[in-house]
């Protein structure tokens, strides 16, 4: 038999049955395993700092790995950190430059974290934009590929700075408004306030549909009408060329038929800018000579719109999200005070006028014709007696139940008599029997 050299610090693995294999120290091990406690399985778990290394994975430094059922559970986070922003080195150097000024910006105002909440129908190219605004692949988009099924929040870090983007959606579930996306993206939101909403559509959509309007008022009923405060209008196809028509013309007729539409649909008020910024995700997109994605104007465009992004968050307090909004704005539960005042009111009308309409009109004719004179007299006649009867009918009726009540209590009280005759014979019979002892004390 060969004799293999065993380096030092290398582990030993005896296979029962082989010449080195020992049975009693393998007795004596399973004895020392049943004895572990916790205690030292979390301190396993602390010495094992490789990236790849399983809590409770090895035992004692290395030896005979743990059972499956004795493994320790993973304490992973509820709420991961925010990884490294490495697509922030990945951006053209001046678009790095431009968003480390800005990232700088909001610093010396004391902000720490940008949040920016992206909404809209589905494929106009949400995920997309928060791709390039991040710089690096967050979000998952592909041709013929469903939108996003639900919230998704992505964070990253640069030089102490948080930039967080929330992924939402469409809002549309067909051709009407998707109530359960929208409590969604409330529920999302709930306690991360928003600096910057992104609303994205297209710039070659022509028109705003009824359903675009249907999305502007749900987001309103939903999330309140002082989100549209904060919100920033993303026409994404920037790069599309109009027909008969000069592209800034036509990009500045698009957005001002979507800001009247988000003022009348949304309840957005004077105090929304509601500006509108041009967006080309694509990488067919032209690029200057720094390699930045240019519109056809010759504009850089994720620069210009980081800069309106910050303008936004430094001039707007963020949006917070109240719960109560949504309550109030449910048409299911509008108004529901007034229910007991309806049911009244039609019980009211049906006694007072409905019954009575109805009792003069079959005493006026039948499907025959009209009745004479004589023959309504005679008939008001005898309803007016029936009425009568039935009246004295439940007079009697009341006044039998009264005498049926009254004797049932007399009986009860027949019954009750002789018992309280005896504890008045026996309370008199008592007292003169004291009275007798107290003459005989006295004597």
């Amino acid at each position: 038999m060969q004799t293999e050299e065993i380096e030092e610090g290398s582990e030993l693995e005896f296979v029962e049955g082989s010449e080195d294999y020992d049975e009693e120290y393998d007795e004596e091990y399973s004895e020392e395993e049943e004895e572990i406690d916790e205690g030292d399985l979390e301190e396993a778990d602390e010495d094992d700092e490789g990236p790849s290394a399983q809590p409770g994975a090895e035992y004692i430094r290395g030896l005979h790995p743990l059972p499956e059922s004795r493994a320790a559970p993973s304490r992973r986070p509820a709420v991961e950190p925010p990884k490294e922003w490495q697509g922030l080195h990945q951006l053209p150097a001046a678009t790095q430059s431009t968003f480390r000024g800005l990232l700088g910006q909001l610093r010396d105002q004391s902000k720490q974290h940008l949040t920016i909440l992206l909404l809209g129908k589905g494929n106009v190219g949400k995920s997309s934009t928060a791709n390039s605004l991040f710089g690096e692949r967050v979000a998952a988009v592909a041709a013929f590929q469903p939108d996003t099924q639900k919230p998704i929040t992505i964070s990253r870090v640069a030089a102490g700075f948080t930039l967080t983007v929330i992924d939402t959606p469409g809002l549309l579930e067909g051709d009407t408004i998707s109530e359960s996306t929208l409590s969604a993206v409330a529920f999302e939101i709930r306690n991360n306030p928003v600096d910057v909403v992104l609303f994205i559509d297209r710039l070659d959509s022509y028109r705003v549909e009824a359903a675009d309007r249907q999305v502007m008022a749900g987001i309103t009923r939903a999330l309140g009408k002082e989100i549209w405060n904060n919100t920033i209008i993303g026409l994404t196809h920037g790069k599309m060329s109009p027909i008969n028509m000069e592209y800034g013309e036509y990009a500045e007729r698009r957005a001002e038929v979507l800001q009247a539409a988000i003022r009348k649909e949304g309840g957005a008020g004077k105090e929304a800018q509601l500006p509108v910024m041009l967006i080309e995700n694509t990488q067919r997109a032209t690029t200057n000579e720094g390699g930045e994605k240019t519109l056809p104007n010759g504009v850089a465009w994720l620069p210009e719109l980081m800069k309106e992004v910050v303008k936004v968050a430094l001039e707007t307090e963020p949006y917070r999200h109240d719960p109560s909004v949504q309550a109030r704005s449910n048409p299911n539960r509008r108004r529901k005070w007034l229910i007991p005042f309806v049911l009244a009111a039609q019980i009211a009308f049906k006694v007072l006028v409905l019954d009575r309409l109805m009792e003069d009109d079959g005493l006026k004719g039948d499907q025959y014709g009209p009745y004479d004179e004589d023959f309504i007299e005679e008939e008001k006649e005898r309803r007016q007696l029936e009425k009568e009867a039935a009246r004295r009918r439940k007079d009697a009726e009341n006044a039998r139940q009264a005498r049926k009540k009254a004797a049932s209590s007399a009986a009860a009280a027949a019954a009750a008599a002789p018992a309280q005759k005896a504890a008045v014979v026996e309370a008199v019979e008592q007292d003169e029997d004291e009275e007798y002892s107290d003459s005989e004390d006295e004597e």
